[in-house]
């Protein structure tokens, strides 16, 4: 999990808002909800890898980074939404 928090690149930024955007067009939950869900993966492995004993003594950053990661699948759910209302389904 750590190779992938640490290679992350902006494609992969890129996957998270065309995933937002599935969310968001085919989803009933809030876009709020909806994108920090979609990293929410993350700071739970780190809380698990921190109880087995993992190093993460800058954890909080680290969190607030995972926060960002939310960013691209939040904007991504908000224009899947936008896209339902036009095509009306």
């Amino acid at each position: 999990m750590r190779d992938v928090v640490e290679g992350i690149r902006p494609l992969s930024l890129g996957l998270l808002l065309v995933a937002g955007a599935c969310l968001g067009a085919f989803a009933e939950a809030p876009t709020w909800v909806l994108g920090p869900g979609s990293v929410a993966s993350l700071p739970a492995w780190s809380a698990i890898d921190m109880f087995m004993g993992g190093d993460h003594n800058l954890f909080p950053i680290e969190w607030t980074i995972y926060a960002f990661y939310a960013l691209p699948s939040t904007v991504g759910a908000i224009l899947g939404r936008a896209i339902r209302k036009q095509i009306i389904w």
